[in-house]
């Protein structure tokens, strides 16, 4: 004859109850055994515990090389009277948007402005804003004639700016005349 004594280990049972710890969950069994020796029945009483619940999953989540998130799940399954343990690994990269926007500010009276140039990085996993800010040349000084008195010439120069990409060209012509 056997018997089990002790709590059921039903799968809902509550966490911290007698007998079911938070963690890790073993029942008690209890075996008791009659059968007959030297004509006088006898009895033997064998308890051992049994484990009946593992452990509950978890998710760990950690950030590798700033653009890296890593996520860690274990599970565990009862087999037995053991748990088996599954790893299960996931990597996901962080991808955010790095080509530079430019924010331009208005021609200033100096002939430059103030451009932003905006971008997003990969820091701690997160896209974080990044932000640098450069002079730009927007438009050249104005186009003059200048004439002046050298050796009894009168020397004309007229002067162009031409604006590129970067900086304005200057282009000069000069011209002697005699004097009349």
């Amino acid at each position: 004859i056997a018997w089990f004594a002790g709590q059921d280990c039903a799968p809902d049972a509550e966490p911290g109850s007698p007998g079911c710890p938070v963690q890790v969950c073993f029942k008690r069994i209890t075996t008791v055994r009659r059968y007959q020796k030297n004509c006088k029945c006898r009895k033997s009483v064998k308890t051992e515990k049994q484990r009946c619940r593992c452990p509950k999953s978890s998710k760990k989540v950690s950030c590798h090389s700033d653009n890296v998130i890593k996520v860690l799940r274990t599970t565990y399954t009862l087999r037995g009277n053991s748990c088996l343990k599954d790893e299960q690994t996931k990597a996901t990269k962080v991808v955010c948007y790095e080509k530079e926007k430019p924010d331009r500010s208005p021609c200033g009276e100096d002939g430059y402005r103030q451009v932003k140039l905006v971008s997003y990085q990969a820091r701690d996993c997160k896209c974080t804003r990044r932000v640098r800010v450069l002079r730009e040349r927007c438009s050249c000084p104005k186009d003059y004639r200048a004439r002046e008195c050298i050796n009894n010439n009168v020397v004309s120069t007229f002067v162009t700016y031409t604006l590129t990409s970067k900086e304005c060209i200057r282009r000069s012509k000069i011209t002697k005349e005699k004097p009349s």
